[in-house]
């Protein structure tokens, strides 16, 4: 065999080309969340309070800031940083 099929290297480029493109869609979606800083005095339930803003229920917020960041409402500690489902178009 003396080099690279066409075919192969049309399906190599095809293939780079799929997944340049699945990187950037997941980098885009990662774009939903942005990452914050507890505060003293912080619980989840006042966050969601602050993030969500009739956008979404508190509980639903909670659950899954529970659940993505590995930890329990209780647990948050002041310098602790979480992700949330919030765009990251507020500063805080």
């Amino acid at each position: 065999m003396k080099g690279f099929s066409p075919v192969f290297i049309l399906i190599s480029i095809v293939a780079a080309g799929f997944i340049m493109f699945a990187y950037q869609s997941h980098a885009e979606g990662s774009k939903e969340y942005m990452e914050i800083t507890v505060e003293k005095g912080d619980s989840l339930w006042e966050i969601a309070e602050e993030y969500t803003k009739n956008k979404g229920s508190n509980w639903e917020f909670v659950e899954w800031v529970e659940k993505n960041n590995a930890i329990q409402a209780g647990t948050i500690t002041p310098g602790q940083k979480l992700t949330i489902p919030i765009k990251a178009d507020k500063d805080r």
